[in-house]
């Protein structure tokens, strides 16, 4: 089941992110191709690293 309408735009853009990593054969990417795909500032992806990071 999909629940991504019950996440906040945070939780969208650490979902979104995981997935991203997730399809990466070596699971890792740089971070000027993750902002540029999912549109995220500097600022912004980072805050949503740390965040992840933290739990």
């Amino acid at each position: 089941m999909y629940y991504d309408f019950m996440f906040n735009m945070g939780d969208n853009a650490c979902v979104s992110i995981l997935r991203l990593l997730s399809q990466e054969p070596t699971h890792q990417l740089q971070r000027a191709i993750i902002s540029e795909q999912l549109g995220l500032t500097n600022y912004q992806l980072n805050k949503y690293l740390v965040t992840m990071n933290a739990t």
